[in-house]
């Protein structure tokens, strides 16, 4: 199954989001429970992303890092 969704445009970034989620969370105690759950925003969030162009995805970086 692995190598089938490796092959899914997109799904390693979502699954390294996801990631991101599941560290934060584990600091609060809720790992376990929005584990599944936490696919949905990560998804909802890099695809978006996904479909950009490249020109859209580095403005938008550049944007969200001048904003720090």
């Amino acid at each position: 199954m692995s190598l089938f969704l490796n092959s899914i445009r997109g799904i390693n970034a979502v699954a390294g989001l996801h990631d991101a989620f599941q560290t934060a969370l584990n600091d609060c105690g809720l790992r376990e429970i929005l584990n599944v759950p936490g696919m949905i925003p990560a998804a909802a969030i890099t695809c978006p992303a996904l479909m950009a162009s490249d020109m859209e995805s580095t403005v938008m970086m550049y944007v969200l890092n001048k904003q720090k």
